[in-house]
């Protein structure tokens, strides 16, 4: 649960990462990590307090990193970003914690299809008035509406 709870904020800033870059993967810095935790999330901690984190967060399964090193003669051995890879069970608890269904809600408000994504060719006629949008978003998750 611990893992979990140090996980959430770290899943969800690597997601957006990855998905702006329509990619699987994601190499920020930590001093960028850390300022989109803080701006987006209103998560603050310092480098060391991160770096706990993600080692929770990659032993408990939910995410990989993998260390960039480069050799170079004059300068010897650079450290460069790490590269973030979520893993399986990163998607599940992220779409547990509603993520799944907080996207299709928002892709619905800003008028295109549920599902389409942001290259969306249709949109949505009307521009999504709320009862509209719950149908869709509970037609899409496989919610059955009371009757």
């Amino acid at each position: 649960m611990q893992a979990a709870c140090k996980a959430m904020p770290l899943l969800v800033v690597i997601n957006g990462l990855s998905e702006r870059y329509g990619k699987r993967y994601c190499y920020p810095s930590q001093v960028k990590l850390l300022e989109l935790l803080g701006k987006r999330l209103q998560v603050n901690m310092s480098i060391a307090t991160l770096n706990r984190h993600l080692r929770v967060v990659e032993d408990a399964g939910y995410l990989r990193r993998i260390r960039r090193i480069r050799r170079d003669e004059n300068l010897g051995t650079v450290f460069q970003s790490s590269i973030y890879i979520l893993k399986k069970k990163g998607y599940l608890l992220l779409a547990k914690a509603g993520l799944v269904a907080w996207r299709l809600v928002k892709e619905a408000l800003e008028g295109k299809g549920v599902g389409e994504g942001r290259g969306g060719a249709e949109k949505r006629r009307g521009g999504g008035q709320i009862s509209d949008v719950m149908r869709e978003v509970k037609a899409r998750l496989g919610i059955g509406e009371r009757g």
